[in-house]
């Protein structure tokens, strides 16, 4: 193992990061380095990874180590330090924060109690969103086990265009409008739409901003 990532930090000095990590989100796993191996880096392989990982703001160690660096300005400080606090908020084995919503019945709900003790595929999406329907498109053919359910949330502020694609979404999924200010209170952070969380039936986050293969791959 010490081998492996002892060759994975000389290509990464010979090789561009982005390419390792347009892989690891294709693939939906994480190919970043563990943290004894982010801790061996030096500051310019470290930025390097960093700079590609725009988009991976969750990885915790990669974000601490970067702010070890003492030539950081205090732009990248800032940058650097939002990420990582964004990247510890509502973390997995936390329990994921309750909020409520409208259902596409019209009846008034919260998040806690619509999961019921099972399972749950949290999406937050945009009906805008064109990669929103791609994803949606994906999780309607996904076979999910019975105990497993789809709450999708628009968290966005317009009802109406929530109410004309209602149709969109699976009448068995629990489709709904959140009426808590979640982006204005910061309850959750969305750096994309759309964003998943799997959410186990303790109503512990099992994973954050996770991606098809990866909810594939905890069925």
């Amino acid at each position: 193992m010490a081998i492996l990532r002892i060759i994975f930090i000389l290509i990464l000095s010979i090789i561009p990061a982005w390419s390792f990590l347009a892989y690891s989100q294709e693939a939906g796993q994480s190919l970043l380095p563990d943290r004894d191996s982010i801790a061996s880096m030096s500051d310019s392989q470290i930025m390097s990874l960093a700079e590609s990982a725009k988009g991976i703001y969750s990885e915790i160690p990669m974000l601490e180590r970067v702010l070890k660096i003492s030539s950081l300005s205090d732009a990248e400080k800032e940058r650097y330090g939002f990420l990582l606090e964004m990247a510890r908020k509502n973390s997995p084995g936390s329990i994921v924060p309750d909020f409520k919503f409208i259902d596409s019945n019209g009846n008034k709900r919260t998040l806690h109690e619509a999961a019921n003790g099972q399972k749950t595929i949290l999406l937050f999406y945009d009906p805008d969103c064109d990669t929103c329907h791609e994803v949606i498109n994906r999780l309607k053919t996904m076979d999910l086990p019975d105990d497993v359910r789809i709450i999708a949330i628009d968290a966005e502020e317009d009802t109406d265009t929530w109410r004309q694609n209602i149709n969109m979404l699976p009448e068995e999924w629990t489709v709904g409008f959140a009426t808590d200010p979640i982006q204005d209170t910061d309850l959750y952070i969305f750096m994309e739409m759309p964003t998943i969380y799997l959410i186990g039936k303790d109503l512990k986050i099992i994973l954050k901003d996770a991606t098809i293969p990866q909810i594939i791959s905890q069925k």
